[in-house]
């Protein structure tokens, strides 16, 4: 058995797992491949971060109408009275969404792990990961916290392999867990190499479907997927909108055009989001034949624009995020569905491919 232990990092945006790699986990969890355990701390923190994000929207939003009502001296209260009862129905909603996932078969938050004050006291001054001195002093109290509920859950499963998906650095020395933490282990009796550490989501549900994947077909596409979803790093650095270019006046078009207005600039890749469904072409590529792969991806943007052109323009697909960013501009913040077509070669003997290039793109409407 798998026992999958998150971090928090690991759904900051996605705490009610609602997205492709938390869906394709929690199917993994319903098929039996594994166990999922939540440090009650890592529960206390998405539960704060769902709150705060919902009441951050629906204030903004509020305030908005309220400024748009004074500003045209009308009335206001019925809206706003509606506003408040859709924050209420989705609190009850999100509710519901966090009962069932406690209650799924193999979805365990564990309880508070058995240690002391004293030994996280003793910890922090010896300065033993997962602490970390900042200038405004120690840091990592709450992770101590986690980091023993993997020792708890490691030592329950002594056999069992144990996936800890975190990007927090004090957990790390590098890509792999700190020596601090694998001493821990050995004191504990048991063997680090049971316990490895996965960047997110999408890394550990690889994992798993590894550990099922038996047909070659099936590994080609699996390492065809990883590659893609690894390949995302690349896409930040595109030309995702039309832009002005100093060095000869010229406004060269977007590497992938996925709707973005030229007067939005300073745009920024705030997130991508894989999808698992990859279409291959050829469907069964032959030992060191590239295939052709066509994927979907969520990816969001983040710019500005001028005031004149935000309300003097139609601009449905974009959200406002800051009215007010300074005087002349306002934040703005799109999400787009693309699809991508790339290149990509796989190694039979290493189980590995390769992303060798990025051969078209559109938007998905």
């Amino acid at each position: 058995m798998i026992h999958v232990c998150v971090d928090s990092n690991a759904l900051h945006g996605d705490p009610l797992w609602a997205k492709a790699s938390a869906r394709r986990l929690l199917d993994h969890v319903a098929k039996g491949r594994c166990r999922i355990h939540l440090s009650p701390v890592v529960e206390a923190e998405l539960t704060r971060q769902v709150a705060d994000d919902l009441g951050a929207e629906i204030d903004s939003i509020g305030n908005r109408i309220k400024a748009t009502a004074d500003r045209h001296d009308v009335g206001c209260d019925e809206m706003i009275g509606r506003i408040h009862a859709f924050r209420e129905d989705t609190r009850r909603t999100i509710a519901a969404r966090q009962t069932a996932l406690r209650n799924l078969p193999g979805f365990e938050i564990e309880d508070w792990p058995s240690v002391t004050a004293e030994e996280v006291v003793r910890r922090e001054l010896a300065r033993r990961r997962p602490f970390v001195d900042t200038e405004r002093g120690s840091i990592g109290h709450r992770d101590t916290i986690i980091w023993h509920g993997v020792l708890d859950v490691a030592k329950a499963y002594p056999f069992d392999q144990i996936l800890f998906i975190t990007k927090d650095g004090g957990f790390m020395s590098k890509k792999d867990l700190h020596p601090d933490l694998i001493e821990d282990l050995a004191a504990a009796r048991i063997d680090p190499a049971n316990v490895t550490r996965e960047p997110d989501l999408f890394a550990a549900v690889a994992v798993l479907d590894r550990t099922s994947a038996v047909e070659r077909l099936e590994r080609l596409t699996l390492a065809v997927r990883i590659a893609l979803h690894e390949y995302n790093r690349e896409l930040w650095n595109l030309q995702w909108v039309q832009a002005f270019d100093p060095r000869d006046g010229g406004m060269p078009d977007p590497d992938i055009d996925v709707g973005l207005p030229p007067t939005m600039e300073d745009v920024s890749v705030s997130y991508i989001e894989s999808n698992f469904d990859v279409q291959l072409d050829p469907a069964e590529p032959a030992p060191d034949e590239s295939v052709l792969c066509s994927y979907e991806i969520e990816i969001g943007f983040d710019g500005a624009m001028y005031k004149s052109d935000w309300f003097g323009d139609e601009n449905d697909d974009i959200e406002l995020w800051d009215a007010d960013l300074n005087d002349h501009y306002v934040a703005v913040h799109a999400e787009r569905r693309v699809v991508i077509k790339a290149k990509v070669s796989y190694d039979d003997e290493t189980d590995t491919a390769e992303v060798e290039e990025i051969v078209g793109g559109a938007r998905l409407v």
